[in-house]
């Protein structure tokens, strides 16, 4: 997912450019805010699973450095379980969405670009997430991360 988000970045640059090219000879690119608007979605969604794997997000640990090994566990679960409750929310409201945004049919301004197919990968992106939260509290507690 990681690879399609650098695709879907290039696209979205290759875009962007030819858009202000296109532009200055009067030829602007029809739906190319519509185009970007959706890839951007994908560029949010798909890595944010990866970051977590590859341990990209910001962690203040310095004031836990002191704390006995019980006391950080304690705090982990309970940070893991409200990490895990509000992927887990963002998910099913993303399907519930997603659920409406296809059956009222609504696609984007300009060119028909439906958003249904988008807020299913944001589902997927952060049910990942989610999994990925979990998997590395369990390797945590087990001692066989980091």
């Amino acid at each position: 997912m990681a690879w399609v988000c650098v695709c879907v970045l290039t696209a979205m640059m290759v875009l962007a450019c030819a858009d202000v090219v296109l532009r200055y000879f009067g030829h602007p690119i029809t739906g190319g805010y519509d185009i970007t608007r959706v890839l951007g979605i994908l560029v949010f969604a798909l890595p944010i699973a990866y970051s977590c794997m590859e341990n990209y997000q910001v962690a203040v640990d310095s004031v836990f450095r002191r704390t006995p090994r019980t006391v950080r566990m304690v705090i982990d679960s309970i940070i893991c379980l409200f990490s895990m409750a509000i992927t887990g929310i963002v998910a099913w409201s993303t399907i519930y969405l997603g659920n409406d945004l296809r059956t009222g049919g609504r696609v984007t301004d300009t060119i028909p670009i439906p958003f249904w197919p988008f807020a299913y990968t944001v589902a997927f992106g952060f049910s990942l997430y989610c999994f990925v939260i979990l998997t590395k509290h369990l390797k945590a507690l087990k001692g066989t991360d980091e």
